[in-house]
């Protein structure tokens, strides 16, 4: 059997129709048509059916392609194995991480550890992208969460807290405690309260990942009299509102705390939330360049636990 025709059945497969896999494969139509019509013939089933609208597969075709992708992951898992087996440390890392750390991590840490490795390439990827470990998308992945996947090799780094907020002029003009009526409670939308997974845009990525304790009985245990005042879907917008005088509300406490317009609210304490998480793929354990920024996260969140988790 030619090894090349599983190639050109899989591009067909994939791609649903012979222009198209000809284009993906750099070759001319004819020869698709022909290497799947051979491939047809030693397999002695139809894969395709021919239609006028095109191309389309048949129960037969559907289980070889499942088969034969199987395969090529596992292929590619034994390449990936291999490589990563006799690699160094030049090289890219590409790093996933919510949000909320960018900031401190990017001002402070990143940049000592790219100067002590600098054949090493930082690679950042928005976790609102959602990229995908098992795929090999990204090396490394920073988020939050309290049901860490098991096929994954997991470090917990730490436990995220949160408080209230507002800024330092909203407070000098209002007591929220002695005149509830006079202030605003700022509500977030129910992704605050969210289990992490998929979001709708980079600030709901943020806020899924957060975990904070559910708003309303933060509220009601502090605020019950307070009005409530501007409703806002995301956690950047959040930060913004309370930073705009626009009332109180909650926020992680590595986001309250380093912007030096906000202060936490006296009288509420910081409470926990979900547990921080950085998650690598099996494959990638021996990497050393992977191993590296791994050891160094650690490090840096166990030296700097009130700068990256709020703990006081």
């Amino acid at each position: 059997m030619d090894w090349d025709d599983f190639k050109y059945f899989t591009a067909v497969a994939h791609s649903g129709s012979v222009r198209k896999a000809a284009v993906l494969l750099g070759v001319h139509a004819s020869t698709v048509t022909r290497r799947l019509d051979q491939f047809e013939r030693h397999l002695g089933v139809r894969l395709f059916t021919r239609t006028r609208s095109g191309l389309v597969i048949t129960p037969e075709g559907s289980e070889v392609i499942q088969q034969v992708d199987e395969v090529a992951a596992e292929l590619g898992a034994i390449q990936r194995r291999l490589q990563y087996r006799h690699a160094d440390m030049a090289g890219p890392v590409r790093i996933t991480i919510a949000e909320v750390f960018v900031e401190n991590l990017l001002s402070h840490d990143f940049a000592e550890f790219s100067a002590r490795h600098p054949e090493l390439r930082l690679e950042f990827i928005p976790s609102h992208q959602h990229p995908d470990l098992d795929k090999h998308e990204v090396e490394i992945s920073v988020c939050v969460t309290d049901d860490p996947p098991d096929h994954l090799i997991g470090r917990r780094l730490g436990k995220l807290s949160a408080t209230v907020y507002c800024s330092h002029r909203y407070l000098s003009d209002r007591d929220p405690w002695v005149n509830p009526e006079d202030c605003r409670w700022i509500e977030t939308d129910s992704g605050m309260d969210a289990t992490p997974g998929p979001a709708a845009d980079e600030d709901m990525s943020v806020v899924t990942q957060v975990g904070l304790t559910p708003q309303a009985s933060l509220k009601s245990r502090y605020f019950a009299t307070m009005p409530d005042g501007a409703r806002v879907h995301g956690l950047m917008l959040q930060l913004v509102a309370i930073r705009g005088d626009m009332g109180i509300g909650s926020l992680p406490c590595v986001l309250g705390d380093s912007d030096p317009e906000l202060v936490r609210l006296p009288g509420v304490d910081a409470f926990a939330t979900q547990h921080v998480w950085m998650f690598i793929h099996p494959d990638l354990r021996n990497l050393v360049r992977v191993q590296a920024l791994m050891e160094f996260l650690q490090q840096t969140f166990r030296d700097h636990p009130g700068r990256l988790l709020g703990e006081t």
